[in-house]
């Protein structure tokens, strides 16, 4: 029965062992080694191939079935003991390492002076944390150019997130933010990680002591993160730089067209609370003060231009009371809150996909979006953009 689970549909690659860099000095002796590793790694994987080929040999032969490897969790590129240090001691010398994967989380859930706003609704935390990995990028680039670079394992906060941070609606922007820019680094693959009541979760699938079964918030980042690279080939995100770390913007190309706009505003506005003043201290910028406008919600206004386009565009909106919101999260006006209907999409009131912004006589197109909120503007087919991979979007 494993042999027939097993097959080229269902299984997408092998991994032995999980975060080997942790190993030193817990199963293995502190001073352990990258060629120790590597040589075990060797060993083990060859046992694994043998044991498959005698027991289940149509998937032996299968040939698309690699490893991912070596999933080692959050290392600097100069630690000594990194994906790179291990390529450079021959780990992938029989040719069988399909997908090099590294894991990665911002921080730790119990970091001291981990919050919503400086942490994950933060522009700069993302980039930062991103850009570790896209290091490894630039190096498999040259030493393994036919192997895509994948996060393995991934979250918002390691040790199954912070309640409050990861389990709300400000995590679902974060998932959408940290997916696009990941893709804007050519990562080709994110894993992200959920286990039974963790707070970074995207479902809770049976009842526990977490709950009854429950749509998260964070599964809404991820409908949205899907929305926005769609299904085309030839797509290619774009990061487009903007001043504030409270925003993100992104743009969707295909065969070098421009076909969608993404806008970020991460500043965060609690429900219950109105809006949260951004403190000098946690970032060089400069932010509005909004606290003083009382619970009524703020918004930004972006300027999008785009040299020589002229048409229209349609707008879906992620959307919820405010980063701390749990429940009643829609994108695109829809829900998929299991209490509705098993998390089947219901459309909640006019779909927000009739949303239109015609473009101005100078080629902009504005538009308003709430703190705490996201917005995807598609461009249709009567749009014509008249220089491919140019967005410059501005406030």
């Amino acid at each position: 029965m494993a042999c027939k689970t097993l097959t080229n549909e269902t299984l997408n690659a092998w991994e032995y062992g999980n975060e080997p860099n942790l190993y030193r000095g817990s199963t293995r002796p502190s001073d352990w080694t990258i060629a120790q590793y590597t040589k075990e790694w060797l060993a083990g994987t060859k046992l694994i191939d043998e044991t498959i080929a005698s027991n289940c040999p149509d998937v032996a032969q299968a040939t698309v079935n690699g490893y991912m490897a070596p999933s080692m969790s959050g290392v600097k590129i100069d630690s000594g003991f990194t994906p790179s240090d291990a390529f450079k001691a021959q780990i992938n010398n029989q040719k069988n390492i399909k997908q090099i994967s590294v894991h990665s989380y911002m921080t730790g859930s119990k970091r001291p002076g981990v919050t919503l706003q400086r942490t994950l609704m933060n522009h700069n935390w993302t980039i930062n944390s991103v850009d570790i990995q896209v290091a490894y990028a630039r190096f498999f680039a040259k030493a393994a150019p036919n192997i895509p670079l994948i996060l393995g394992e991934t979250n918002s906060l390691s040790g199954g997130g912070a309640p409050g941070a990861s389990n709300s609606f400000g995590a679902a922007l974060w998932v959408l933010d940290f997916g696009l820019y990941c893709a804007s680094q050519n990562i080709t693959r994110i894993h992200f990680h959920q286990s039974e009541g963790a707070a970074y979760s995207a479902w809770q699938a049976m009842p526990n002591k977490a709950g009854p079964p429950a749509t998260l918030p964070p599964y809404y980042g991820k409908i949205a993160l899907a929305t926005f690279i769609g299904n085309e080939e030839g797509v290619q995100i774009v990061h487009i730089p903007r001043e504030s770390v409270y925003e993100a913007a992104y743009a969707a190309y295909v065969h070098g067209q421009l076909t969608r706009i993404a806008v970020i505003n991460l500043l965060e506005f609690n429900s219950t609370q109105g809006s949260t003043a951004v403190s000098s201290a946690q970032t060089p910028q400069t932010s509005p003060d909004y606290a003083s406008m009382g619970s009524s919600r703020p918004s930004r206004t972006f300027v999008i231009h785009i040299p020589g386009i002229a048409g229209k565009a349609t707008v879906q909106r992620l959307h919820a009371a405010g980063s701390d919101a749990t429940t009643n999260i829609t994108f695109n006006n829809t829900s998929y809150d299991y209490d509705r209907n098993e998390g089947l999409p219901v459309q909640i009131g006019q779909s927000e996909s009739l949303e239109a912004l015609n473009s101005a006589d100078d080629g902009s197109i504005t538009i308003e979006v709430p703190d705490s909120e996201a917005a995807i503007l598609s461009f249709d087919d009567s749009v014509s953009c008249a220089r491919a991979l140019t967005a410059k979007v501005c406030v």
